[in-house]
Formats: C-alpha cells, sequence, structure tokens
C-alpha cells in the first residue's frame, strides 16, 4: 500500500522579458496554500546598442541568482507573442520589433537556465493561462498608491491583482514600496507593470506545475 502523498514547496524564478526591461520575480508555493514573494523588481537594460544590452542583461541574471536564486527548482516565464493585433485586426508591432523581442526572449531565458548549469526545468506560460489563473482574484484599488491614467486597463488590473496577492501572502516591504512606485507625477513608475507581470507569472507558474512529492 503507497504511503500517503506529501506535499512539497516550489521555488520559482520567473521572468517578464522585453528587449529594453526585465521584469523578475523569486517566489516560493507550498501547501496551505502559500505564494510567498522572497524578491521582486524590474532591471532596465540601458543601452541603444542590442548586444550591450545582452551583456547587460547576462550581468544581471548572474547577479539576481547569485542573490536571490538559492534553491529556485524552475524558471519561468511568459512566452514571448508571435505577432501583436490590435482590436480592429490591424497589425500592430513590425516584424523587425517582434523578432527582436523573440530573440531577446529566447537568449535571456538561456543565460538563467545556464546559471543553473541546464538542469533545471524552464516552462513558458502563455499571457492567456496567466489571464485564466488570476481571473478569480478581485483587482485591488489603487487609488492610494498613485494615479493610474498613464496606464492601460491590462496593466492597471495586474497591478490590482499583484496588490491583492501581496495583502493577502507573505511579501518584503521593499516589495511593496517597489509596487507603489510613483513617478514625479504621482503616476505609476516606469517598470511596475513589469515588475506586477513577473509575479503573476510566478503565481501562474507555481499553480500550474506544482506537483506533490510521493514518497
Amino acid at each position: 500500500m503507497n504511503s500517503k502523498t506529501i506535499p512539497k514547496s516550489l521555488k520559482v524564478l520567473a521572468l517578464d522579458i522585453s528587449s529594453v526591461k526585465i521584469g523578475w520575480a523569486v517566489a516560493t508555493y507550498s501547501p496551505g496554500p502559500n505564494f510567498e514573494i522572497h524578491a521582486a523588481d524590474t532591471f532596465k537594460l540601458k543601452s541603444k546598442d542590442d548586444l550591450v544590452r545582452l551583456e547587460n542583461a547576462e550581468k544581471f541574471i548572474k547577479d539576481i541568482i547569485a542573490e536571490h536564486g538559492g534553491g529556485v527548482q524552475m524558471i519561468l516565464y511568459e512566452t514571448a507573442p508571435l505577432f501583436f493585433r490590435s482590436r480592429g485586426g490591424k497589425q500592430r508591432s513590425s516584424a523587425k520589433t517582434i523578432t527582436k523581442l523573440n530573440a531577446f526572449n529566447l537568449a535571456i531565458r538561456w543565460m538563467a537556465w545556464m546559471q543553473y548549469g541546464g538542469k533545471l526545468p524552464i516552462n513558458g506560460l502563455a499571457v492567456l493561462a496567466i489571464k485564466k489563473s488570476i481571473k478569480h482574484i478581485p483587482r485591488a484599488d489603487l487609488t492610494s498608491w498613485y494615479d493610474t491614467s498613464n496606464v492601460n486597463a491590462s496593466k492597471k488590473a495586474n497591478i490590482g491583482v499583484v496588490k491583492t496577492l501581496i495583502e493577502k501572502y507573505k511579501c518584503p516591504d521593499r516589495i511593496i514600496e517597489t509596487l507603489s512606485a510613483q513617478n514625479r507625477n504621482g503616476k505609476v513608475a516606469t517598470g511596475v507593470d513589469d515588475t506586477a507581470d513577473a509575479i503573476l507569472v510566478a503565481y501562474a507558474g507555481v499553480r500550474k506545475f506544482w506537483k506533490p512529492e510521493s514518497s
């Protein structure tokens, strides 16, 4: 007769990658359920030169894994879209932009994977899968943090979901400060939405990929 299934926690590094910024989060899921965010922020690649941005990304990946990546069991990322279309069906991103985004996504995922010796599972989540995972979570009011008129409805909703998560689960004060950061006009600071997206990648990923451990 098999012994009772023993649950285990799952610690992940989640990435929201573009060609100019990387949103990232390190979080752990454990039975309860409990979702603990250990660290999260957005790194700006800060160069007009693609190769320099990739070099900056490689150094950044090394640094965050050295500081926050101990014990990580899985790398998660939001899959880069093959195309973007507006509501009217017209393409709103050029082939060059899409190609660059996919290239950066692949390169930076590879950098993270290689920092772990190429031995960790690495899994992508589509935007729709992430949205499905969070659709049951209420969107918290953001007016106590900032004016959200400089972000679209989707980004506003994502930040609202993350605020709900950090109010429910354990989260360091420094992450709350990062997520509630204002620009000089009292609006959402640059990079807040990328940090929020990375946290949602982590949340959706642990819910999808956490498996109980059998003994």
